[in-house]
């Protein structure tokens, strides 16, 4: 029997051909392209497939494609030296807010190379050769964090790691995107010590452009407003931060309330409850409305999924108001610990599953109020949502880049609920069960793991999320266990270290 006959006894004669299958392959050769350093046919061929459907879930990077395509054809025309790096230096952008992708490694090889030709840095030259190996061992893998201990990518991020240690390296080198990107590798490579001294080069330069900024008295735009607004509120500069106060009418009459909010959400770093708190009351939406009527005045604990083990649960039942994550029902915790009572639920569109919908119809319609991350939820979990009989709302936009104050990453579950309750005038705010991944145990019926993972850690990055909750601690905004306080009593670096004790590993050469 022929091949054809066979092909159409398996799928049935006169089967139609798979689209799916058909733009796969030819996405195939694009990244063949790509690795033959044929970038004008590879951007050619991608236009082609721009106007094709893609198969659903298909995790293919076209970006970095695309990228990594402009970007030489870029070059291609260019021999002056210092040019080239200007030019490669212009096409590294922030990190995704949310982990990192393939895409934001487009450039970093390009311009590691570029400082090797000027100082022969062999080291250097490793570290770019090694990038490169990252992004060709990704593929298609849009989000480089989703990567398995052992796997070809795991290791060459190890490799990475390894080089990047015995590498001296600058904060010129690469721009603060550059150097974001280099600390989400180290943290999946499991070197927090790396993650650490990236992202503060990072922040050194962050620094350098915020000086330089409001001295020059020149006027802001949308992304200066961002950066400058990052870094005042990681580094609690109060003199930064005074000077966007003191034009925060003027910036929301230039960029309307929506591009200002990060700058709302900064106050809270400095203490400044009131401040954010007037200025959203100028664009509350029909459900912050509903959440303001709710929480105004009302004592609230804040319950997180870890066990810490200190009993409280009486404590957490003697607030007005009581809030979980992902909830379903207490029945396999321990209620001397988590408490019995919840009124208000926050859920993430990952952490409700098919299989439990009946659990989570039944606890979300014994709630005051139901928030769920995003419009995403709302489409993936309708079959759910749409049984719900309390009322229901979009939690606050906080991790996206116009509200988002953090300088790396997107806030975590309780910190996203901080910021999301700290818009309105409620009573006093108390954390329970949480210690901000220094043990990795959460109780039972939590998402669908009882252990953190590195996609937890990196999509949110630790020192974000540690900065925020140390300085609502300090400035008496939020109150907090006596676990939770000792977490936060901790320096940035002690933080770290215990990070990498509780999870790191000194990985060698592959």
């Amino acid at each position: 029997m022929g091949s054809s006959a066979r092909d159409d006894q398996g799928r049935g004669r006169g089967a139609k051909k798979d689209p799916s299958l058909e733009t796969r392959i030819a996405f195939g050769e694009v990244m063949q392209e790509l690795g033959a350093q044929k970038y004008a046919d590879a951007m050619q061929h991608l236009k082609r497939l721009a106007a094709q459907p893609w198969p659903k879930h298909f995790p293919c990077a076209t970006k970095h494609v695309e990228k990594s395509a402009k970007l030489h054809a870029a070059l291609a025309g260019l021999t002056d030296p210092a040019k080239r790096i200007r030019k490669i230096s212009a096409s590294i952008t922030r990190p995704s807010p949310a982990g990192c992708r393939v895409g934001d490694l487009v450039g970093l090889p390009e311009l590691l190379l570029a400082h090797f030709e000027r100082n022969g840095n062999e080291a250097v030259r490793e570290l770019a050769q090694t990038l490169q190996s990252i992004a060709h061992v990704c593929g298609v893998t849009a989000e480089l964090i989703q990567l398995m201990p052992g796997s070809e990518l795991h290791r060459a991020i190890q490799r990475f790691s390894t080089v990047l240690d015995q590498t001296e390296t600058r904060s010129k080198w690469l721009p603060t995107g550059g150097w974001l990107t280099l600390s989400t590798l180290a943290l999946a490579g499991g070197r927090f010590d790396l993650y650490h001294r990236c992202r503060s080069h990072a922040f050194d330069l962050e620094r350098r452009f915020a000086d330089a900024k409001i001295k020059s008295g020149a006027p802001f735009t949308l992304n200066n407003l961002r950066r400058v607004t990052r870094l005042a509120a990681e580094s609690g500069d109060e003199k930064l931060f005074s000077a966007l106060r003191e034009r925060y009418d003027r910036l929301e009459a230039q960029f309307g309330p929506k591009n200002c909010a990060n700058v709302r959400a900064a106050a809270l770093y400095f203490g400044e409850r009131d401040a954010c708190v007037r200025w959203t009351a100028r664009t509350v939406s029909s459900g912050d409305r509903l959440l303001r009527k709710i929480v105004k005045g009302k004592s609230i604990a804040i319950v997180g999924p870890v066990d810490v083990g200190l009993d409280h649960g009486d404590e957490i039942d003697s607030f007005d108001l009581v809030i979980r994550f992902n909830y379903r029902g207490l029945a396999t915790y321990a209620t001397e610990r988590f408490g019995r009572r919840t009124d208000i639920g926050y859920y993430v569109r990952t952490g409700i599953s098919r299989p439990n919908y009946a659990a989570f119809e039944r606890a979300m319609n014994q709630l005051k109020l139901v928030n769920v991350d995003s419009n995403a939820a709302m489409k993936q979990h309708a079959a759910l949502l749409k049984r719900v009989k309390v009322p229901l709302r979009k939690r606050h936009p906080i991790g996206a880049a116009p509200a988002n104050p953090f300088l790396k990453g997107t806030p975590n579950g309780v910190q996203r609920v901080l910021f999301d309750l700290m818009r309105f005038e409620t009573g006093r705010i108390k954390v329970f069960n949480s210690n901000l991944w220094i043990s990795n145990d959460v109780a039972p019926d939590y998402k669908h793991t009882q252990k953190f993972t590195y996609r937890d850690l990196v999509r949110h990055d630790a020192i974000s999320n540690f900065v925020f909750m140390q300085r609502a601690h300090a400035h008496g905004l939020i109150e907090a266990d006596a676990v939770l306080s000792n977490v936060l009593k901790m320096s940035v670096d002690d933080y770290v270290a215990a990070l990498q004790t509780r999870y790191g590993s000194r990985p060698t050469a592959a």
